[in-house]
């Protein structure tokens, strides 16, 4: 069906019934504003379309296989590739053919010449103070950016402090102890394997620390068994910072 409006033939150029174009026109309403698309926004439309118009062209061109429903061979079958995708190329996307392709090539051009002569809006406006911003139709004042930042980095803390290190302090790590080989592209490579001896045994820290703390938190009871629900948690707070620590500000449980 799509080949068929792509191929549909007017030839009396009146191309405006076809349901390709139309298609097309509706690409330039904008719903959200009532109002026809600013050529800057629309030729990106149109553009895809003609890459998908030109795709499936290719595709009837030179079948990657045979579609016997559709009696297209496979390209197998055609001696010269090369001349077919041509002539299929000048018949159906070029400007001056008598296809739905030819208007849509010559409102991409025109769209490309507008957005040249008129610009592009900016992106990001600053206010007058120069202490907010407005990116399309977000504002942002610089003010509410730091607490939010600020907020993002405390509550990363608290996770970090209270929930994966049991409310117990952070140890400190030298990092002019740590030695990294930056230009080593050798597989598997950890820049632990240099720094074994200044650093400290991570796995055996956090044991020897977990087994310290109130028994009621612990994720191992006495008897030496794993307490699944406390390791669960355990395991979620864990997801939940490495998300706050990529991320920035999360609410907690999100």
């Amino acid at each position: 069906m799509s080949i068929a409006f792509i191929m549909q033939y007017f030839p009396s150029g009146e191309n405006l019934h076809s349901p390709l174009i139309h298609f097309a026109d509706v690409l330039g309403i904008s719903i959200q504003f009532s109002r026809f698309n600013e050529p800057y926004s629309y030729t990106s439309s149109l553009a895809a379309l003609l890459w998908m118009i030109r795709l499936l062209i290719m595709e009837y061109a030179l079948p990657s296989r045979e579609y016997k429903s559709l009696n297209w061979p496979s390209y197998m079958s055609y001696k010269n590739t090369a001349e077919r995708m041509k002539m299929i190329q000048r018949e159906y996307l070029t400007r001056g053919s008598f296809y739905p392709a030819d208007r849509l090539i010559r409102v991409l051009a025109f769209g490309k010449e507008s957005v040249k002569s008129i610009g592009r809006p900016t992106i990001v406006v600053w206010d007058t103070d120069y202490r907010g911003m407005r990116v399309k139709d977000i504002h942002i004042r610089l003010d509410a950016f730091q607490q939010f930042v600020k907020e993002g980095i405390a509550l990363t803390e608290g996770v970090l402090n209270e929930q994966l290190f049991f409310g117990q302090p952070i140890p400190e790590i030298n990092l002019n102890s740590i030695q990294d080989v930056l230009g080593n592209t050798e597989p598997f490579y950890s820049f632990l394997k240099y720094s074994e001896r200044s650093a400290i045994d991570g796995r055996e820290y956090m044991m020897n620390l977990m087994k310290s703390i109130d028994p009621s938190k612990r994720l191992i009871d006495g008897d030496g068994t794993w307490n699944l629900a406390r390791a669960s948690e355990y395991l979620k707070a864990k997801k939940q910072f490495l998300r706050l620590l990529m991320k920035g500000n999360n609410p907690p449980g999100d």
